[in-house]
C-alpha cells in the first residue's frame, strides 16, 4: 500500500474496498447523521434491564439518576394493568430506598401505616387458647402497606420523564443472549439487539435469562399454593398486620389503607386443600375465611379480587456470571411469611445501584453485587422456607423449639426489638 499510496488506481481500489462514500446530505443540504454506525451506537446501553417489574423498574430509574444511559425491556405492553390486585407491605429500608428514587412522596397517600405486627401460633395443639406476640416499632410504624399498581403507575410516570435515559422495549423479550468477553448482547424478538458491559435479569421466578445464561436453579418445597383475596370488615384494623402460623402454613391478614375496614388476604394451604377451597364460590370461601380468623376482624362483610400463586420457593445457583446478574425473583424466591419478598427485591436492586456506583457499569459491579447480596438472601430464605417447612413438618417434640423461641420473644423486650430491626435491615450488618 506505501508502495501504491501514490497511485490514482490503488487510490481508488482502497476507497472501494473501504466502501468510503461521501455524507449524504438532506433537502436543505445539511448532513444527515443517519448512518450504520449510529444506528448501532443507538442500541448500546451502559445497562439493560429485562423485566420491568417493581425492582427491575427500580433499578432502571435508579441508574439513570446515575447517568447511565439503560435499556428496559418487559413481555407487557404496559406496566399499568388492572388485574393485579396485590399489596405489598414496605419495610423501612424499602420506603427509605422508593424516596431516593422520588417515588415515595407520591405513593404515600395510598399507603397504609402498618402500627404492629402480631404473631399468632394457631397449630393444631394450640386451637383452643393461640398463643399471641406482638412486633412494634418505637421509631414509628413498622412499615406502609401499598397496592402495587399504585407504585407501578407511579414508575411508569417516572420512566416517561427519563425518556432521555431511558430506552423502552415493551412488548418484547429476549430470546437470547450472546457473551462477548466483557459484554454481552441481547437479541429480542423483533431482531434487535442491545449491546452493553451488564445484563440484569428481573424477570420472575421463570427468567429466560437465568436460562439463557445456564446460572441454574434449585427448588425447596412446592407443595403449597397461596389464595389471596381482599376482605371488608366489621372491626377496625387499627393498622395491625396479624400473621396465624398453622401446620397449613401462614394465613396474613394486612390492613389497607381507606375506611379502616379493608385488608388483604394471603392463606397458604397444602396443594390439594388450596385447589378445593379455590373452587369455592364466594360466599361458601368468605364462610371459611370468617372460621379461619377466628373473629380477628369481626363479621366479613365481603370479599372480592380472589386469586392464587403457588408457592415456589427456590435460589439461583449463582447471581452472576461475567456481564449477566440475576436479582428479585430470577434470583430468589420466598414464601409468602414476614412481609421478606418485594422487600429483598428492592434490597437487590439498591446493592446493585451500590455496586454500580463502586465499580462503574461493568461486569466488575456484578460480581461485587452477587458477592454482597449472597448472605442477606441465603439467610432471608433459610429463615422463612425453614420456618414454613417446621410449621408443616416438625414432629411435636420438635415442634417444642417454636414455642421456646415465642416465649423469648414475649419475656425479652429488646430481643423483639432486634429482631424488628434485623427484619428491617437485612443480615448483611445484623445489629
Amino acid at each position: 500500500f506505501r508502495a501504491l499510496s501514490g497511485s490514482a488506481k490503488a487510490k481508488s481500489f482502497i476507497e472501494g474496498v473501504l466502501a468510503v462514500e461521501p455524507p449524504a446530505t438532506d433537502m436543505s443540504g445539511e448532513k444527515t447523521k443517519k448512518s450504520r454506525m449510529s444506528q448501532l451506537e443507538e442500541k448500546v446501553y451502559d445497562l439493560i434491564v429485562s423485566g420491568a417489574g417493581i425492582p427491575g423498574a427500580s433499578l432502571a430509574l435508579g441508574a439513570a439518576d446515575q447517568g447511565l444511559k439503560v435499556a428496559l425491556i418487559d413481555r407487557r405492553t404496559t406496566l399499568i394493568g388492572t388485574g393485579d390486585t396485590r399489596t405489598t407491605a414496605f419495610l423501612p429500608e424499602s420506603l427509605q430506598f422508593l424516596d431516593e428514587l422520588g417515588l415515595w412522596q407520591a405513593a404515600k397517600p395510598d399507603a397504609q401505616p402498618l402500627s404492629a405486627m402480631r404473631l399468632i401460633d394457631d397449630r393444631g395443639e394450640k386451637r383452643d387458647q393461640p398463643e399471641h406476640t406482638l412486633f412494634e416499632s418505637p421509631e414509628g410504624p413498622l412499615g406502609y402497606n401499598l397496592p402495587n399498581q399504585v407504585l407501578a403507575k407511579i414508575q411508569a410516570e417516572h420512566l416517561e420523564r427519563q425518556a432521555k435515559q431511558i430506552d423502552l422495549f415493551f412488548g418484547r423479550e429476549v430470546q437470547d443472549i450472546e457473551i462477548l468477553g466483557e459484554r454481552v448482547s441481547a437479541t429480542l424478538d423483533d431482531g434487535n439487539r442491545l449491546n452493553g458491559p451488564l445484563l440484569v435479569a428481573a424477570d420472575g421466578r421463570s427468567s429466560k435469562i437465568r436460562e439463557l445464561s445456564g446460572l441454574g436453579w434449585q427448588g425447596f418445597s412446592d407443595h403449597q399454593t397461596a389464595l389471596t383475596a381482599r376482605l371488608q370488615h366489621e372491626t377496625p384494623h387499627e393498622g395491625i398486620s396479624t400473621e396465624f402460623h398453622r401446620h397449613g402454613g401462614p394465613m396474613t391478614l394486612v390492613p389497607v389503607a381507606g375506611d379502616g375496614h379493608s385488608s388483604a388476604l394471603v392463606w397458604c394451604h397444602g396443594n390439594d386443600l388450596a385447589k378445593h377451597l379455590k373452587e369455592l364460590s364466594d360466599e361458601a370461601f368468605l364462610g371459611r375465611v370468617q372460621i379461619a380468623s377466628r373473629g380477628l376482624l369481626g363479621k366479613i362483610h365481603s370479599l372480592s379480587a380472589r386469586a392464587s400463586f403457588p408457592v415456589r420457593p427456590g435460589l439461583a445457583k449463582s447471581f452472576a456470571q461475567g456481564p449477566v446478574a440475576l436479582m428479585a425473583e430470577a434470583a430468589h424466591a420466598l414464601p409468602p411469611l414476614l412481609a421478606q419478598g418485594l422487600n429483598l427485591s428492592l434490597t437487590d436492586a439498591k446493592g446493585f445501584l451500590a455496586a454500580i456506583s463502586d465499580q462503574g457499569p461493568t461486569p466488575k459491579a456484578a460480581d461485587l453485587y452477587a458477592r454482597q447480596r449472597r448472605t442477606d438472601v441465603w439467610t432471608r430464605l433459610g429463615i422463612s422456607e425453614g420456618m414454613n417447612q417446621f410449621l408443616s413438618h416438625a414432629p411435636a417434640p420438635l415442634s417444642r423449639l417454636y414455642d421456646l423461641g415465642r416465649l423469648s420473644l414475649q419475656a425479652l423486650p429488646g430481643l423483639r426489638a432486634a429482631a424488628v430491626k434485623i427484619g428491617h435491615r437485612g443480615y448483611q450488618n445484623i445489629p
